[in-house]
């Protein structure tokens, strides 16, 4: 509700103007005086302050700057007799956003009232989308718009604030590295190192020294100290990437460190301390491998305080044509090469393919088709094999065989649009943003193909 904040010293003047305002269901406060209305203004959060300009203590123009300087803003509308008005344009000169007369005309009260609430709530708009610029810019790492993707990004925002450890749960190649990162760059170790260790990609035998370190004459090959993954990373996040690849003695000590925040290094009975921020990211299923006993329970919730699920890029509607383009503007300055874009017909078999690989397979793909192009736009012929052939590209033609490409590239095209005319309700202008096309384009389209809307509305896509 809007808070209103009247400073006068005539009682009625401000009798009526409470009981005017509070039937519009506003929240009124009221003061008789100068030091009244200021202490009100500073302490209180009211949009508007109807401040008269002569007060029995202080001149309301000096109330008005000192509610301002504490609240900026407050917008003052200055209340003065018609014989004072050009008191009442200095006032707005010194940052009162209007002015009214006595003897009082309703009429442009409201006029006034309602243009500066209106001010208000279009300031506030503007906050907010800023704010929600602000928020986005921090997590530009990841690319996309998709429901599913954006309701990923506001838990990011939440769980950035605090230190509690993460896990990232995903298929292989959704990202999962990114979104740590992500998680590392928008926390209050940014400043700090993030320090990333590949379970998977390490010997069992040898991860404990690569996490812990190792002192001299631990082993053979041990000639001098060595820091490992938890010290270097000290201060700042730790990133077990593939932690279901880890095995049981090793997890049980990965526990030990998150909760004593000591660590021992190979070959030495001193601890250490650390102080750092664990993320846990793997493709695997570890409420299963709990249940039968191939991952520590305790290892787990320890962990799982918080747990992000990256959606595969199947289900992120819409991203793929962000992320190729993303990739088509990465590849081109990387290879020093002047690819523009794709055609219609290339986003169409990219739109129709699964995406098994997710996210990496699309960027690999990217790559090979900048590699592979002779003109500034990446188009279908340019794509590797296994895209075109699991896109539906040869749907019905022997490989090898005569591929019809106008016919073939108009069943996806109208496979595609029709999934996601349903997805949408039938919503031409949803389904063409999802698409990254044009609503005239989109029309077009579906009068070329011969879609017929309302068949496809309550048509659940396969």
């Amino acid at each position: 509700m809007r808070r209103i904040l009247i400073v006068d010293d005539d009682p009625q003047m401000r009798f009526f103007l409470q009981q005017a305002l509070k039937k519009e269901d506003y929240v009124v406060d009221v003061a008789e005086d100068g030091a009244r209305g200021v202490a009100l203004g500073v302490e209180g959060k009211h949009d508007v302050t109807l401040m008269d300009v002569k007060l029995p203590d202080m001149s309301g123009l000096d109330a008005m700057r000192e509610i301002k300087k504490a609240r900026p803003e407050t917008l003052v509308i200055v209340i003065t007799a018609f014989d004072s008005r050009d008191v009442a344009l200095e006032a707005v000169k010194r940052g009162a956003y209007d002015y009214f007369t006595k003897p009082l005309k309703v009429e442009e009260l409201w006029v006034i009232i309602r243009r500066a609430l209106d001010r208000v709530a279009l300031s506030e708009e503007l906050a907010d989308l800023k704010e929600a610029l602000r928020d986005r810019e921090k997590f530009s790492l990841i690319v996309g718009q998709s429901p599913k993707l954006t309701e990923m990004l506001r838990g990011l925002q939440k769980l950035c604030k605090v230190d509690s450890t993460v896990m990232v749960l995903g298929e292989s190649g959704t990202g999962k590295e990114l979104v740590a990162q992500a998680v590392h760059n928008n926390s209050s170790r940014a400043n700090k190192p993030f320090v990333k260790v590949n379970c998977a990609a390490i010997p069992a035998p040898l991860l404990e020294s690569e996490l812990f370190g190792y002192r001299k004459g631990a082993f053979t090959d041990a000639r001098q100290d060595k820091e490992g993954k938890f010290q270097a990373a000290n201060g700042g996040t730790l990133l077990l990437d593939e932690i279901g690849d880890m095995t049981l003695e090793l997890q049980a000590k990965i526990l030990r460190a998150l909760e004593t925040r000591e660590i021992e290094r190979v070959g030495s009975t001193a601890p250490e301390r650390v102080d750092l921020r664990i993320i846990a990211s793997t493709n695997r299923d570890l409420e299963q491998m709990v249940q039968k006993g191939e991952f520590r329970e305790d290892l787990f919730y320890r962990l799982a305080v918080f747990k992000v699920h990256v959606p595969p890029l199947r289900e992120r509607v819409g991203d793929v044509p962000l992320l190729a383009r993303h990739f088509v503007r990465t590849y081109s300055e990387w290879l020093n090469k002047p690819v523009s874009g794709l055609t219609d017909g290339a986003l169409t078999a990219l739109n129709a393919y699964d995406w098994p690989g997710n996210v990496r397979e699309l960027k690999n793909c990217i790559e090979f088709a900048a590699v592979m192009t002779e003109r500034d736009v990446i188009d279908v012929s340019d794509l590797p094999p296994q895209v075109t052939r699991r896109g539906g590209v040869v749907d019905g033609a022997e490989v090898g065989g005569r591929i019809p490409l106008d016919e073939t590239l108009n069943r996806i095209e109208k496979r595609i649009i029709m999934d996601t005319l349903s997805r949408t309700g039938g919503v031409q202008a949803k389904a063409a943003e999802i698409l990254g096309i044009t609503e005239r384009s989109m029309w077009h389209r579906v009068k070329k193909l011969k879609i017929d809307v309302e068949a496809v509305k309550t048509k659940i896509p396969s």
